[in-house]
């Protein structure tokens, strides 16, 4: 829908970085548990990854090295976020999961709306 810049046509979600809250919109609907809706979530994400990165290592893997200090700190937050939100997901009760899911993606739909170019 829109260009990706010198990398070509990229799809809107990839354009906008919004494809997590639409995901997690559209999982909300198969009333999952949290870790099942989280896995979930996850292993879309990893697969889209996998087909991804190498075309992302193809096209601009000089870039992606010249920022490895950039790729470390996400990769050390994700895990991160892994080791610390798995017990607080165990212990959220599905119906506070779900409000808190879907009060993010609002947060999202209007950030996209008031932001810059929105």
């Amino acid at each position: 829908m829109g260009t990706g810049g010198r990398h070509g046509v990229r799809s809107f979600g990839g354009l906008v970085g919004n494809q997590g809250g639409i995901r997690s919109a559209a999982l909300l609907h198969f009333q999952l548990s949290p870790t099942a809706t989280v896995a979930t979530a996850t292993g879309i994400a990893m697969a889209v990854d996998v087909a991804r990165i190498p075309i992302y290592l193809a096209t601009a893997g000089d870039q992606i090295v010249a920022n490895w200090p950039y790729v470390v700190m996400a990769a050390v937050g994700v895990l991160a976020g892994t080791v610390l939100g798995a017990p607080i997901l165990r212990r959220l009760p599905e119906d506070q999961f779900r409000r808190f899911v879907f009060a993010l993606v609002a947060a999202l739909g209007l950030l996209l709306i008031v932001s810059p170019g929105g």
